[in-house]
């Protein structure tokens, strides 16, 4: 297991490397730069042109890109033009009510796709089974962004259910402002879950079916293990393996 984990880390260094090359090619490519918007009448073309070569937008791409990875190594991620502000101290301002949403959107895809992919393979061919794989398919093939937008009209504008906006209720503190947060938190969270299943539970599913013809279940049956203790304790447990690797 270890040597996998050490192995796919390894495999990630120069996939980010790349990707990294990849993103700041394609970010070279667009039209303009962040100077464009102050091209005006009144505005001298030689002063833009200054700002441009005090930027360093004149040099070579490959110069651009170094400094531009040892700036971010360093934490410095440049300066907003329409904020006025450092990148980094924006990002450390909204990063928290990301890391959140991630969190709970982890928990919630577990929640769901966990029982959903045991039952679907213990049950194999039957009713549940079709309509766990149907689900699959769809999480799979419907685009997150259209998903969240139908959700927030229906449970947010429609229903009310959920608030449509903001990450907390003004004028609370303490565990008020954490029940408020969580519930600001739910529908997108609930929503990323729905249509984040997919993998997992086509995995599980598959090691279940796989799991239940091994010969410790066999054994463990011919023992007279009840069958809700063999797939808790010996299918899940074998089957759950291949599944965190695949999240690593």
């Amino acid at each position: 297991m270890w040597k996998t984990i050490l192995r796919r880390l390894l495999l990630m260094i120069p996939q980010v490397i790349i990707l990294s090359i990849l993103i700041f090619l394609i970010a070279q490519a667009m039209p303009g730069d962040p100077f464009t918007g102050l091209i005006n009448p009144n505005q001298d073309p030689a002063v833009i042109e200054r700002m441009r070569e005090a930027a360093g937008l004149n040099d070579p791409w490959y110069t651009q890109y170094f400094r531009w990875i040892g700036n971010a190594l360093k934490g410095d991620f440049g300066q907003s033009f329409i904020f006025k502000l450092p990148v980094s101290t924006l990002l450390a301002g909204r990063i928290s009510n990301t890391l959140w949403l991630s969190l709970l959107t982890v928990i919630l895809t577990y929640v769901i796709a966990i029982p959903l992919g045991m039952w679907a393979g213990r049950y194999q061919n039957s009713l549940l089974d079709k309509v766990v794989v149907v689900y699959n398919f769809f999480s799979f093939a419907v685009p997150l962004f259209i998903f969240a937008l139908i959700a927030l009209f229906i449970f947010g504008y429609r229903l009310a259910w959920f608030p449509t906006g903001g990450s907390v209720a003004p004028g609370v503190s303490g565990m008020a402002e954490f029940w408020s947060r969580l519930y600001h938190l739910l529908l997108p969270a609930i929503t990323s879950a729905l249509l984040g299943t997919a993998v997992t539970i086509q995995y599980l599913r598959s090691e279940v079916i796989d799991s239940k013809s091994l010969d410790f279940v066999r054994t463990a049956r011919s023992k007279g293990v009840p069958t809700n203790k063999v797939f808790s304790r010996h299918v899940f447990r074998n089957a759950s393996l291949p599944l965190s690797l695949i999240h690593i």
